[in-house]
């Protein structure tokens, strides 16, 4: 068995050297679906981001609540003092 020759299927190796359009299909699917992997990652980038602004916003809005309140309060320390 050792001795014996295994037949070479010589059109195979002729077809994918003469066949670049194959290898070139082959190349489009790799990039098609790394393009949508990288979409995927965009896309939950941009999502995390937008939550990110959210929050943000929220604390915009708390921050200027505390900074009304604490006007309201030195306004009536002011009050206070202009009294006694």
């Amino acid at each position: 068995m050792e001795d014996q020759i295994l037949p070479v299927d010589s059109t195979e190796e002729v077809t994918s050297d003469a066949n670049p359009f194959k290898k070139l299909l082959k190349k489009e699917q790799r990039f098609i679906a790394l393009l949508q992997e990288e979409q995927e990652d965009e896309a939950r980038a941009l999502e995390r981001f937008q939550r990110a602004q959210a929050r943000l916003e929220r604390r915009r809005k708390r921050v200027e609540r505390i900074q009304g309140k604490l006007v309201l309060v030195r306004e009536h320390i002011a009050d206070l003092r202009s009294c006694a």
